[in-house]
């Protein structure tokens, strides 16, 4: 959803990248076309079939460490939950 409002911005990016969705694996996209902010952050959630409420828990560390370590001090979340995830949206 969030790529087509940016009119595949994200995807043209992700194909630069190395960037391949597992657990925890996190890429800063710069200067996404069509974003007011200095980055966007993409955080791989692993398998869609496995992502629970234990690994949006896991993921959420992995984000809090990575943007800690980039030394983020002001951050907004978008999630795009996994089509075969087991956690319900309103959960997140």
């Amino acid at each position: 959803a969030l790529d087509k409002k940016l009119k595949g911005a994200l995807q043209r990016a992700l194909k630069a990248s190395k960037f391949e969705g597992k657990m925890g694996q996190a890429e800063s996209l710069i200067g996404v076309e069509g974003m007011v902010c200095d980055r966007v952050v993409l955080l791989g959630l692993g398998d869609a079939g496995a992502f629970d409420a234990a690994a949006a828990q896991k993921a959420g560390g992995h984000l809090v460490a990575y943007l800690d370590a980039q030394k983020v001090v002001s951050a907004e979340y978008w999630v795009e939950l996994p089509k075969k995830s087991k956690l319900p949206a309103a959960e997140m």
